[in-house]
């Protein structure tokens, strides 16, 4: 990428990691879309003196404080037809981001680390004890299970709230207003990233050039320059991993997610997205039969099989 003009400075070093394969830097990144927040509504949050964690610990504190105040914290409902699931196994990937990390997430798309690894066991057990007990997410078991994604953000911004959290990508702001046209970002909705993530868990989009002819050159070195990040920052077409666009967005809900963007430390793609073989469809049937009451062991070794033949 260097050869066409890119500009290296302005992208943080594991999009160019990212982009690399065997020394080369071949991709560079043009768009990205952080899954790895969780949305809430402020209004509720200062009628109960809640305040924005920024740490692990202090999530978890604040889950334990709405219960004893007889709320539900979490919507944590993953229906989704034949890819139930999903929501399930994206909050997993960012308590593996809060515990051990984007190499560690890394390892488990490669096939370095089998998913039957204690550290993700250690994820579903968090994962688990949320989204299994009524105490802790809008049903329980059967409400995670049955409740559509969708279905699951809006509980959050009803009135009266059923949750008071829900975990979800930067889609969940349209869902939010075309149901709740009324509601002003930063006043009845906003969200805030996952705390304690080392990293960042999103789609991303890339670009990769097979020419050198000038009209590329040209392309690659705009796209990469101080300019081109602020312009696709001021389009608004969602975010740009260009560092130089990250306080250039227009909209308020791009500017935070900019700057969320501009200060991870590691991006790593779904694990489901990024390995063959089906390993995505064996994580939602696994996360849903766990739920649903399965023990975590044989789910675990049996979605680990699928990994290894993947990748045999």
């Amino acid at each position: 990428m260097t050869d066409l003009g890119a500009n290296p400075a302005n992208y943080a070093d594991y999009w160019k990691t990212l982009g690399t394969v065997d020394g080369l830097w071949l991709g560079l990144p043009v768009k990205a879309d952080p899954k790895t927040l969780i949305w809430y509504s402020p209004i509720n949050f200062e009628a109960y003196g809640y305040t924005v964690p920024t740490t692990w610990e202090e999530l978890d504190a604040l889950v334990e404080t709405m219960v004893a105040d007889g709320l539900v914290p979490w919507s944590l409902g993953m229906e989704s037809g034949d890819a139930t699931g999903w929501t399930g196994t994206d909050f997993i990937q960012d308590i593996l981001l809060v515990t051990q990390g984007p190499e560690y997430v890394q390892g488990i798309i490669d096939g370095t680390i089998p998913y039957n690894d204690p550290g993700v066991k250690e994820a579903y057990e968090i994962y688990g004890k949320w989204a299994k007990d009524a105490t802790y997410t809008v049903g329980g078991a059967q409400g995670t299970v049955s409740t559509g994604f969708n279905d699951a953000i809006l509980k959050v911004f009803s009135d009266p709230a059923e949750a008071m959290m829900v975990k979800q990508s930067g889609f969940a702001g349209g869902t939010i207003t075309s149901t709740y046209p009324d509601l002003i970002y930063g006043t009845d909705y906003d969200f805030f990233g996952v705390p304690g993530a080392q990293g960042l868990q999103g789609g991303s989009d890339w670009m990769m050039a097979f020419s050198d002819k000038p009209a590329v050159k040209a392309l690659v070195a705009y796209l990469s320059s101080a300019k081109g990040g602020e312009m696709w920052a001021q389009v608004g077409f969602d975010l740009t991993p260009n560092l130089a666009g990250s306080d250039a967005y227009v909209d308020p809900a791009l500017l935070k997610k900019g700057e969320i963007l501009a200060n991870a430390t590691g991006f790593t793609p779904d694990i489901g997205d990024s390995i063959p073989g089906g390993f995505g469809s064996a994580e939602f049937k696994g996360i849903t039969d766990f739920v649903n009451g399965a023990d975590l062991d044989t789910v675990l070794n049996t979605i680990a099989d699928v990994q290894a033949e993947a990748l045999k």
